[in-house]
């Protein structure tokens, strides 16, 4: 599957796939240390994103509350979902 993410200045951030995914999903972690995405289904199931995330996109990232998923396949989008964002951050 491939897949990509954009961000806008506003913390918007969109997570455009090729293929469905194999379940819906209940909630997307981000790891601000480990600079990863992490997929949750509804039925508890985890997937890892497929690529780390750029720093830049960080700053970003951390403020955004969820992350339009995108199905988009043959240049149409075929689905499309709203997902809470849930930011990780190690506390030292």
């Amino acid at each position: 599957m491939k897949v990509d993410l954009a961000i806008s200045p506003e913390s918007d951030v969109w997570m455009a796939h090729d293929q469905p995914l194999p379940e819906v999903l209940k909630w997307i972690e981000y790891d601000l240390d480990l600079e990863t995405l992490t997929l949750v289904s509804v039925s508890g199931k985890i997937q890892d994103f497929g690529m780390k995330v750029p720093s830049p996109m960080k700053k970003y990232l951390r403020k955004a509350k969820h992350i339009y998923a995108i199905h988009q396949a043959e240049d149409h989008i075929k689905d499309m979902s709203r997902v809470p964002l849930v930011v990780r951050e190690a506390l030292y």
